[in-house]
C-alpha cells in the first residue's frame, strides 16, 4: 500500500508544480500582452549641420539620420523628412521637405536675410512621428551681419555637473545592482527588495523586465522568499539595446514595484582611425579606417579650421541615439559627456532625468494612430474635357527631370490622384488625357493645391523641462557688445559696388562665357549677343515670347502657321530679302521643323546666341543664325515635337534637392583671425566607408596648416559613430 501512496503523493506534487508553472507562464504572458508595452516602430533622429553658428542670409548644410529606435538600423518606412526652423520664442519660422533614402537624407536649408540676432532650433520630424511626438531639437545660434554690434559669440554651453548624492539607491523599496559575470554573452543584475515590500510579496512571483520605453526585450520570473535577500537574474547581452535600458520589477498584478535605467553600451567595439595621405596646395587626401566591425559605414563630416568657434558641440549621433531620446531634460549636455563619461555616470544621468512615464506608449492602441507615414507627395487634380464617359480613360503623369512616367484612374467627379510622387522642387512636369487606345485626347487640367498630409506645428510643442534647459543656454548667447578686436565678415553684397565695377565684372563674366561656347563649336562670338533667357524676366513663358525680347528680330508666322524667327536690321543690298529669317541651330544642329518652338518654354534654355550678321560662318548663315543651348541638350539628335494636348506645369511644392558639392558663402573678411573663427572649409555630406580596408576621401584645406574635422556616421548594423579630430598638415 505504501508504494501506491507514495506514487500518489509524487503525482500529485508533479501536478502541482505543472500547475503552478503554468500559472506562472500565463501570468507572464498577460503581462506580456498588457498596455504596458508595445511593438511600434519608432523613429529617432540625428541632425549633422557643418557649424552650429550662421549668419543670416547664409545657408545650413546638413545631414540628417533617421534610425528606427530598437535597432538604429536605417528607418526606411519614412521618406518625406521635415527640417523646421523656430526662433528663440518656438514661433515656426519655416519648414522644408527633404527626400531620405535608407534612413539618411542631406542638403541645404537657406536662412532669410531678415533674421535676428539669436538663438534658433533646428527640429527634425515625420507624419509617422507625429504619433510618438519624439523630440529631435537641434539649436543653433544666428547673427545679423547688418547688425554686429550687438552679437555675442559665447561658447559656453550648459553643463551641469552630476550630483550623485541625489542618486538615491533603493528609495521606493528596491535596490538593483549591475553585478559581474564571467560570460561575455550575458549581462547580470541583483535585484535586492527591502523588509517593509518583501513581507507583502512573500510566496509569490514577480518579474524583472527589461526593457526601454515599454518595447519589451526580456523578461525574468521571480519567486518572491521573505528569507531571501538578494535575487541574481541574468539576460543575454543580445536582448540589452545600445544606450539607455530600463529593468522594471512587476508584480504578480501586473502592477509596477519599481523601475530604474541602465546605460549599456560598448564605446570600444568600434573605431574609425583616420591618417593622412596626401597634400596638395588646396586640397587634402585622407585614409579612414573601420575597425571592430563587419558591415559598411556611412558618414557626414564638417571641415572646419582649427581655430573655429562657429560649432558647438550640443549634438552628435552618439548622444542623439542612446540617452537623448529617453530623458526628460539635457541639462548634463550628454553629446560632450557621453564619450568620455564612465558607465556610472551615464547611469546615474539616465536615472536622474528619468522621464516620468517609463511607458510612454501605453495609451496607444493599433487602432487609435493617426497618423500614416508618407512615402512622397500627392498630387489631386480635376480634368475637364468633351468627352463624356471616362470610365476607361487614365490621366499620366510624365517628369523627364524627376524620371517619373505614372498613370492612375478618373473617379465619377472626373477627379484624379497620383500618390508617392518623388517630384523635386522646382521642376516640371506635365498632364495628359489617355484614352483607352492609349492616344492622348484634349483636355485641361485643375491641380489642387495640397500635397502632403504633414503640418508642422506653429508653436514648438516641447517638454517644459526641455524648454528650461533651451532657454538657460539662450542666456549664455544674451545680447552684448561684441568684442573690439573681433570683426565679424560681410556677405559680398553688403557695400554696393561702383557702378564701373559692376560693369567691369559683367564684362568678365560675358568673356568667361563666351570662351566656353566658343570651345563648344560656336563661331563669330566677337560680333554676337549672348543671353540667359533665366536672366531676362521672360524665363516662365513660352520660348516664343522670349525671342520676341531679342533686338533686331521678330517672331512672324506662315500660312500654316508655322513660326520663323526674321531678321529686322534691313537689306545689306539691292538684291537682298526684306526681313529673311535666321537659321536656328538648336544644340549643335540646324533645326528643320520650327513648328515645335510653339511647344518649348524659355525655361528650359540655358543660352541663346544671337549672331544677327552671321559674321563668321561665310555663306553658310547669310541672313543671321540663332544657336540655342538647351539645359539638357540633345547631342545633335532631332527634338522631338510636343503633344499641343499635353499640358505642362510647374512644381508648386517638393523635395528639396541637394547641391552635389558644398559652396562657399559669399564673406569677405576682415582679417585672417576671423576666417579662422568664423568659415567652413568643406563639407562632406555622404561618404561610405568599408570596415577593415583603405577608404580614401579627398577635401578641400584651402590654404590651412590645420584643419579640424566633426564626423557623424552610422553602421549598416546600427552602430553609431562620433568623432572630433585635428589634423596637423605642417606635421610629419
Amino acid at each position: 500500500m505504501k508504494k501506491p501512496l507514495l506514487l500518489s503523493f509524487i503525482l500529485s506534487l508533479i501536478f502541482q508544480i505543472i500547475f503552478a508553472q503554468e500559472s506562472v507562464n500565463d501570468k507572464a504572458m498577460s503581462l506580456v500582452n498588457s498596455d504596458y508595452f508595445h511593438t511600434y516602430k519608432i523613429e529617432k533622429f540625428s541632425l549633422h549641420t557643418n557649424k552650429t553658428i550662421y549668419f543670416a542670409g547664409e545657408k545650413i548644410w546638413f545631414k540628417a539620420y533617421i534610425a528606427e529606435d530598437d535597432s538604429n538600423t536605417a528607418f526606411t518606412e519614412s521618406a518625406n523628412i521635415y527640417l523646421n526652423l523656430y526662433d528663440a520664442n518656438f514661433k515656426l519660422v519655416l519648414s522644408n521637405l527633404f527626400y531620405a533614402e535608407n534612413g539618411k537624407t542631406y542638403g541645404e536649408l537657406e536662412l532669410p536675410e531678415t533674421l535676428e540676432n539669436g538663438n534658433y532650433y533646428l527640429q527634425l520630424d515625420t507624419q509617422w512621428n507625429k504619433n510618438f511626438n519624439r523630440k529631435a531639437i537641434f539649436p543653433i545660434q544666428i547673427v545679423d551681419l547688418s547688425d554686429a554690434n550687438t552679437v555675442n559669440i559665447n561658447q559656453e554651453v550648459l553643463s551641469e555637473t552630476i550630483n550623485l548624492t541625489k542618486f538615491n539607491e533603493g528609495k521606493e523599496g528596491f535596490e538593483i545592482f549591475r553585478s559581474a559575470v564571467n560570460n561575455d554573452n550575458a549581462i547580470a543584475f541583483e535585484i535586492s527588495p527591502k523588509t517593509a515590500i518583501i513581507n507583502k510579496l512573500d510566496n509569490t512571483y514577480g518579474f524583472a523586465v527589461l526593457h526601454r520605453e515599454g518595447s519589451l526585450r526580456a523578461m525574468a520570473p521571480i519567486k518572491f522568499n521573505k528569507d531571501k535577500e538578494i535575487y541574481k537574474i541574468n539576460f543575454a547581452k543580445n536582448d540589452a539595446l545600445d544606450g539607455l535600458n530600463t529593468i522594471s520589477i512587476f508584480n504578480d498584478n501586473k502592477e509596477v514595484l519599481y523601475s530604474k535605467n541602465f546605460y549599456i553600451y560598448d564605446k570600444n567595439n568600434i573605431s574609425l582611425n583616420i591618417i593622412k595621405d596626401e597634400v596638395s596646395e588646396d586640397s587634402l587626401t585622407l585614409n579612414f579606417n573601420l575597425y571592430g566591425n563587419t558591415k559598411m559605414a556611412n558618414i557626414s563630416v564638417s571641415v572646419l579650421p582649427e581655430e573655429t568657434i562657429v560649432y558647438k558641440n550640443q549634438s552628435n549621433i552618439v548622444s542623439d541615439y542612446l540617452i537623448k531620446p529617453y530623458i526628460k531634460s539635457d541639462k548634463y549636455n550628454t553629446a560632450m559627456r557621453i564619450i568620455n563619461y564612465n558607465e556610472k555616470d551615464l547611469d546615474a544621468i539616465t536615472q536622474l532625468e528619468a522621464k516620468n512615464n517609463l511607458f510612454v506608449y501605453n495609451t496607444l492602441t493599433d487602432k487609435s494612430i493617426p497618423y500614416a507615414s508618407e512615402g512622397g507627395i500627392t498630387l489631386n487634380g480635376k480634368v475637364t474635357t468633351n468627352e463624356k464617359d471616362l470610365s476607361k480613360y487614365k490621366i499620366m503623369l510624365s517628369s523627364p527631370d524627376n524620371k517619373i512616367t505614372a498613370l492612375t484612374e478618373i473617379d465619377s467627379d472626373r477627379k484624379f490622384q497620383f500618390d508617392k510622387l518623388l517630384l523635386n522642387h522646382p521642376t516640371k512636369y506635365s498632364l495628359s488625357l489617355i484614352n483607352e487606345k492609349g492616344k492622348i485626347e484634349k483636355a485641361s487640367f485643375y491641380v489642387y493645391n495640397t500635397y502632403i498630409d504633414y503640418r508642422a506645428n506653429p508653436t514648438l510643442n516641447i517638454d517644459i523641462n526641455l524648454k528650461e534647459d533651451l532657454k538657460k543656454t539662450d542666456s549664455l548667447n544674451k545680447i552684448s557688445k561684441s568684442n573690439d578686436n573681433l570683426r565679424l565678415p560681410e556677405f559680398y553684397g553688403a557695400q554696393q559696388l561702383e557702378e564701373v565695377s559692376l560693369e567691369v565684372y559683367k564684362e568678365k563674366k560675358e568673356l568667361a562665357l563666351k570662351q566656353q561656347l566658343k570651345n563648344s563649336g560656336i563661331l563669330g562670338l566677337s560680333a554676337s549677343r549672348v543671353v540667359k533667357p533665366e536672366d531676362t524676366g521672360f524665363n516662365n513663358t513660352l520660348f516664343l515670347t522670349f525671342l520676341q525680347t531679342l533686338p533686331s528680330t521678330n517672331v512672324v508666322y506662315t500660312s500654316d502657321g508655322t513660326p520663323q524667327l526674321v531678321n529686322t536690321r534691313g537689306p545689306r543690298s539691292i538684291n537682298d530679302q526684306i526681313n529673311p529669317p535666321l537659321a536656328i541651330v538648336w544644340d549643335g544642329a540646324i533645326l528643320q521643323d520650327l513648328s515645335i518652338l510653339g511647344f518649348i518654354y524659355a525655361d528650359e534654355i540655358d543660352y541663346v546666341v544671337l549672331n544677327i550678321n552671321g559674321a563668321g560662318y561665310g555663306s553658310n548663315f547669310p541672313n543671321g543664325v540663332l544657336h540655342v543651348v538647351s539645359k539638357n541638350g540633345n547631342n545633335g539628335e532631332k527634338i522631338v515635337a510636343k503633344n499641343k494636348n499635353v499640358k505642362a506645369f510647374d512644381t508648386t511644392f517638393g523635395f528639396i534637392k541637394p547641391k552635389e558639392k558644398y559652396e562657399i558663402p559669399d564673406l569677405v573678411f576682415s582679417s585672417q583671425r576671423t576666417i579662422d573663427n568664423f568659415s567652413t572649409i568643406d563639407w562632406v555630406p555622404n561618404f561610405n566607408i568599408e570596415p577593415n580596408a583603405d577608404n580614401f576621401l579627398k577635401i578641400n584645406r584651402r590654404d590651412y596648416d590645420n584643419v579640424k574635422l566633426i564626423i557623424n556616421g552610422i553602421t549598416e548594423d546600427g552602430k553609431p559613430i562620433y568623432k572630433e579630430q585635428i589634423i596637423k598638415l605642417s606635421s610629419n
